[in-house]
């Protein structure tokens, strides 16, 4: 009886590594591609490691994107132990993070906490109900408080919102290691992406930089770079 063709995740970021590991719980193999010599080596690991629950920017005129953004910055902290199967509290910014307000910002204070009001809506709705805890919600500071450290700040605004941040590097090291230590897991870098296309009935012809092509029964797209191209 002929194997099945292997399960194909183009791109060792974040998103490529944690489905990987998701399908690995399951006890489904497959084949992580990278181009780099390494896993989590761009973006994943060099950014600033805001998890986004919508207080973004208060121009938008609408909250299509947070609306979109919210229900994975929720979910991220649960996904992400779940995949390690470790608490990474320790990883995690102790209090809520603080957006503040430049002087020459296009939205003045105003309209920014008219707009992190309707956020605070859509967080406590998407929360629910919670017996005996207040619902995250954001803060304006008053601006006697940031007169002595900020008093540019003072006459434009700062609040604080019910966001985290967390470690990147740290994340990257432990999902890497997790991901090299996976049975379920074959992990392949230095392998650019070229181009994907069907082959025989039901599978898939992975075009590779300066390697032989491989065949996969099933391709997940999770590429940074190209990911539309592709």
């Amino acid at each position: 009886m002929t194997a099945p063709a292997p399960i194909a995740i183009l791109g060792g970021g974040i998103m490529g590594c944690l489905l990987a590991l998701s399908l690995a719980r399951r006890g489904r193999a497959s084949i992580l591609l990278e181009r780099d010599h390494a896993l989590l080596n761009g973006a994943s690991r060099w950014n600033e490691g805001k998890i986004h629950l919508g207080y973004l920017y208060a121009a938008s005129g609408s909250l299509d994107t947070a609306r979109r953004i919210l229900p994975g910055g929720l979910q991220f902290r649960s996904l992400i132990e779940r995949c390690l199967e470790q608490d990474i509290g320790a990883w995690i910014t102790p209090g809520d993070d603080h957006y503040l307000l430049h002087p020459d910002s296009l939205v003045d204070a105003a309209q920014t906490d008219r707009y992190f009001r309707q956020v605070d809506a859509l967080l406590a709705e998407a929360c629910g109900p919670q017996s005996g805890t207040p619902l995250p919600r954001s803060h304006r500071l008053d601006p006697a408080d940031l007169a002595d450290w900020a008093p540019d700040l003072a006459r434009t605004g700062a609040w604080q919102i019910p966001e985290y941040s967390v470690d990147t590097r740290a994340l990257a090291d432990a999902l890497s290691a997790r991901i090299l230590d996976d049975p379920h897991i074959e992990v392949r870098c230095g392998s650019e992406v070229l181009a994907v296309e069907p082959a025989e009935t039901d599978s898939f012809r992975i075009k590779l930089a300066n390697q032989a092509p491989m065949i996969a029964g099933t391709v997940c797209n999770a590429l940074w770079a190209g990911r539309p191209a592709i």
